[in-house]
């Protein structure tokens, strides 16, 4: 008979992949760990592949076992909408969500398309601001969910994911080689411009902030022109910009979470199924961490 793929077997490869290690994917999917380890090498007998090998204490990916992701991710994906379109109560109502603008370019478009495509009687109104704005609302009952800087988040939120922050500039042009370094910034009070400037001083390069926006679109703005250069997270480069790292002149930055915040109340259906589709996106959007792609097909480890 010819080979079957075992839609159990593909979670728990996606949870691997996503949390980092065998042990958290074994909490995740309610197994042991040696039981989890038992369905890789069943995996692997299936598709006659090797999908992980062993450097140091992490697990890492191999060539085949990256090739495997994107198909798991979508069949995971498609079984859970084909049991969404037969739920016997169709989810109906409006949501507010808030999050900052440079969240909403990299995260939210595809988690919220997907979510309404499953529920296409889900009515989301989007309300984009900085994380210092959308805090005093989620306080006062105004949205039902919002995404802030994990440095301007509350006490209480869940994290997302993490990713790298990083230094941005044009590819066609030198606004990083100018003194005093022009920076484009969000608002004074937004976390990535607190750790630009203090990683700029803190290694003696004098910059000046020569623009500021409440967009992400005035960011992109300064640094497509020339103007300036930026700190945004990873997702946010686009293929005409430069990356600019400590061969350049810079200091590293650190990685930045994206935190959920959600309205407590009673039960509310619809807002449960959006919190536990946010967080599942959050979790295969984040960048892996043990977990990485290597060209290797000769050893195995479970």
């Amino acid at each position: 008979m010819p080979a079957r793929l075992d839609l159990d077997l593909l979670r728990t490869f996606v949870a691997i992949v996503d949390l980092g290690s065998f042990s958290a994917a074994a909490a995740e999917v309610g197994r042991t760990q040696s039981a989890v380890s038992m369905q890789m090498r069943r995996l692997e007998r299936i598709l006659e592949r090797r999908l992980f090998v062993r450097d140091g204490r992490s697990m890492v990916l191999t060539i085949d076992g990256e090739r495997l992701l994107d198909h798991a991710r979508r069949l995971l994906r498609v079984h859970a909408e084909a049991l969404a379109a037969f739920e016997e109560t169709e989810l109906e109502g409006e949501l507010r969500i808030g999050a900052p603008d440079d969240f909403v370019c990299s995260f939210l478009p595809g988690t919220l398309a997907a979510f309404v495509e499953c529920h296409p009687k889900v009515h989301i109104e989007l309300l984009c601001e900085p994380s210092s704005r959308l805090r005093p609302l989620m306080a006062a009952g105004d949205l039902d969910l919002a995404l802030l800087a994990e440095d301007a988040a509350p006490p209480g939120g869940r994290l997302l994911y993490r990713e790298p922050m990083v230094w941005v500039t044009s590819a066609r042009h030198d606004a990083h080689r100018r003194d005093p370094l022009p920076l484009a910034c969000f608002e004074a009070a937004c976390p990535f411009r607190r750790i630009a400037t203090e990683r700029l001083a803190g290694i003696g390069r004098s910059y000046r902030v020569t623009l500021t926006s409440m967009s992400i679109t005035g960011i992109y703005a300064a640094i497509d022109t020339g103007l300036a250069v930026a700190a945004l997270h990873r997702s946010n480069v686009r293929p005409d910009h430069r990356i600019l790292g400590e061969t350049d002149g810079f200091p590293p930055l650190p990685e930045a979470g994206v935190v959920l915040l959600r309205r407590r109340e009673e039960p509310n259906p619809l807002l449960d199924s959006l919190e536990r589709h946010i967080v599942e996106t959050g979790r295969r959007f984040a960048p892996p961490t043990a977990v990485t792609t290597v060209r290797a097909s000769e050893t195995a480890g479970c």
